[in-house]
């Protein structure tokens, strides 16, 4: 069982704050396997009445984005300690913390309790205000865990800049990671050339958002890599400065390895994944590329919305002929869609 009161935008400062949450916690402690309190405000005082009735239940999920909201940094580190003190790294699979304004140096205690995780499949850090201090540390602490089982990692809207490098060095120890999600942290080309060197051979990666970051003619060469051997799903790549070379490059990479892969009698079959490249330096000439790409029938969702292309019409034709979704811009109307019928299905994917 999942106890949620998510977004509810309760405020819990007391006991008496607490006694509807107390009461469901004691009548439901045997069989509770996790608690979603994000979206709720939590003084140090009530966490500590809270967590103290929780520290012998069998705790696997951690959801607590958002509940340190306006507090001041004293009362942040408090709040933590009380939390991280109750739980049982041995067991906790899930710890989501997004949201929370911990930065850099007040989360030391978070992240030996990281190391000392044994089964930790997921994290969300994102929106913490971590920044290279503190994503170096977390890159630390994934390197001392025992066991790298780790399938998911959100550590979005950090303002990484150069200590992205880092954390590649550590994930590249992450045999099982299928989501990467590192968008809105402003790494330069060089420091995301080094990261997706580190992560290429990840061939169980699903999920890669990189948006608003900068990627080169290189990163986009090792991008073509990692879809050609990896089992991408979502390659997410907006407004990251991608030119006509670098997708030229994406494509000749991703294509030669995959025609490598297929002689040798590897993935002989076509798969599809769902592409987004919108608002990068990409004029007709790159859109014409895409369009030869498309041919290959691997995009099942292609967007390519605020690029600076004059006709995509081929594209869209190429696309709705193989019923896949195709997302884009005409004049200063909002976003063209085509391929109705996967739409809803995508949106759910994406999100």
């Amino acid at each position: 069982m999942i106890l949620s009161i998510k977004n509810q935008l309760k405020v819990y400062k007391t006991e008496t704050d607490l006694k509807e949450l107390l009461d469901e916690i004691k009548d439901n402690k045997k069989i509770l396997k996790g608690i979603d309190f994000s979206g709720n405000k939590f003084y140090p005082e009530a966490l500590e009445i809270l967590f103290n009735e929780l520290e012998d239940a069998n705790l696997e999920h951690i959801h607590l984005s958002k509940i340190f909201t306006a507090l001041p940094p004293e009362e942040m580190i408090k709040g933590l300690e009380i939390i991280l003190r109750n739980l049982n790294p041995q067991i906790v699979k899930s710890f989501n913390m997004s949201e929370n304004a911990l930065g850099g140096l007040l989360t030391d205690k978070l992240f030996l309790f990281i190391e000392k995780t044994e089964n930790l499949e997921r994290i969300q850090l994102n929106d913490c205000g971590l920044g290279k201090i503190g994503i170096e540390k977390l890159a630390a602490a994934l390197i001392s865990m025992e066991n790298k089982c780790l399938e998911y990692l959100d550590i979005s809207q950090n303002r990484l800049t150069t200590g992205a490098e880092k954390l590649g060095e550590a994930l590249q120890h992450f045999a099982c990671l299928e989501t990467f999600k590192i968008q809105y942290n402003s790494v330069d080309r060089e420091t995301m050339e080094k990261l997706l060197s580190s992560i290429k051979n990840l061939t169980m990666l699903k999920t890669l958002d990189l948006r608003d970051n900068v990627i080169s003619d290189k990163g986009c060469k090792l991008l073509g890599e990692i879809l050609a051997e990896s089992n991408i799903n979502d390659l997410i790549i907006g407004d990251c400065l991608v030119t006509n070379e670098g997708i030229e490059i994406f494509i000749n990479e991703a294509l030669k390895k995959e025609e490598e892969r297929v002689l040798g009698g590897f993935n002989s079959e076509k798969t599809k994944f769902r592409l987004d490249i919108s608002y990068n330096d990409i004029d007709q000439h790159g859109l014409n590329l895409l369009t030869e790409y498309a041919k290959s029938g691997h995009l099942e969702y292609l967007n390519i919305t605020g690029n600076d292309f004059e006709d995509c019409q081929n594209l869209v034709g190429f696309m709705k002929e193989q019923k896949a979704v195709i997302i884009f811009e005409e004049e200063d109307e909002a976003p063209k869609v085509v391929g109705d019928e996967l739409i809803e299905k995508v949106e759910k994917m994406m999100k």
